[in-house]
């Protein structure tokens, strides 16, 4: 009696996970953000992050895994 309980179970569970990895739908576009600091003492180290990360992405052609960002 456990036996069949088993597989009953097992083919259910696989049955979820089949079900749950169906291909996403067309996805929005991703906003990145920043979080540092832009003014107050530590405003010059907030404002070189801010601008590595921008040159960073200009360098990467604004893509990020193989998909286009704006």
């Amino acid at each position: 009696m456990r036996l069949p309980r088993i597989g009953l179970t097992s083919a259910l569970v696989l049955a979820l996970a089949v079900l749950a990895t169906s291909p996403a739908a067309a996805a929005e576009t991703i906003r990145i953000g920043f979080m540092g600091p832009l003014t107050g003492i530590f405003a010059q180290a907030g404002k070189d992050m801010l601008d590595g990360s921008g040159c960073r992405s200009s360098r990467s052609n604004y893509q990020a895994g193989g998909a286009r960002s704006s």
